[in-house]
């Protein structure tokens, strides 16, 4: 665990990592890590390996990498990519209140989007709309989260409830 505006690098193997305060660096290196930035604007990157990376708060940048990977951005206004393999991405309204998300590499094909906070996906999908290549998603309370060089029709089938 770190004390705060860290710069960590895992090895080639499982790895678990929390940034804890300020504006934190990591990198997960080979093997399935857990990357936590703990509270700041962090920077999280997976490497290889399914690896789960955690924002949680203020505005992140999260970066999966190769492999299967979870990357959930948490409160604040995050960037997600996912990079290669089928990832899951994460986006809780009641936590994001106020702030934008944003998914930069979407693959309708084998990425799953995962919203958290509503009654309903019907009722969330809903509140999607086509802006040119992209999805936007305007939810209450400045909830918004937008997904780059997606069509909304294809996204509907690899979106889920969490």
């Amino acid at each position: 665990m770190g004390r705060g505006g860290d710069r960590m690098e895992g090895g080639g193997g499982s790895d678990r990592m929390l940034g804890a305060a300020g504006d934190d660096k990591v990198w997960g290196g080979r093997g399935s890590d857990h990357l936590d930035g703990g509270i700041g604007n962090d920077t999280l990157s997976g490497g290889d390996g399914a690896d789960r990376l955690l924002g949680r708060d203020q505005n992140d940048r999260l970066f999966g990498n190769a492999g299967a990977d979870w990357l959930d951005g948490g409160r604040g206004s995050d960037l997600m990519t996912g990079g290669r393999g089928a990832d899951s991405f994460v986006f809780d309204i009641g936590a994001n209140l106020g702030a934008r998300d944003e998914i930069t590499d979407f693959d309708v094909t084998d990425d799953r989007l995962l919203l958290s906070g509503g009654a309903s996906l019907p009722a969330l999908l809903d509140r999607a709309e086509q802006h040119g290549s992209d999805v936007h998603f305007a939810f209450g309370g400045g909830a918004e989260l937008w997904l780059r060089d997606v069509e909304l029709a294809a996204l509907e089938a690899r979106t889920e409830l969490l």
